[in-house]
């Protein structure tokens, strides 16, 4: 995966902060930081709000050396559906963070 390199490459190459990806993200800037020293995997959520913001398509975001490989084709605009998909994962997310507090507890 080249989910670290291709944020910093794309952060960069946008004359970008941090701070600023962080902002744009609801994150803090160490947040980031931890993304592209590949010591924490964005969410599901996160991962295609970079996509969406770089401009990328979710495949290539991950998967591809973007610095090296370029993109595979221009991103298709966010459907409805794609939202709504986004919506849900986050939520889902957010259930198995709980799930994983409560058993944390027992």
């Amino acid at each position: 995966m080249y989910i670290s390199k291709n944020l910093k490459y794309l952060r960069v190459s946008r004359k970008m902060s941090q701070e600023q990806v962080g902002s744009i993200l609801g994150k803090k800037k160490g947040v980031v930081g931890q993304y592209e020293a590949n010591r924490s995997i964005p969410p599901g959520d996160v991962l295609v709000s970079l996509a969406q913001f770089f401009e990328v398509s979710l495949d290539d975001f991950v998967f591809r050396d973007i610095e090296k490989e370029g993109t595979s084709a221009a991103p298709v605009k966010p459907t409805s559906e794609d939202e709504a998909l986004t919506a849900l994962l986050a939520r889902m997310e957010k259930r198995v963070a709980m799930l994983e507090g409560k058993i944390r507890e027992r």
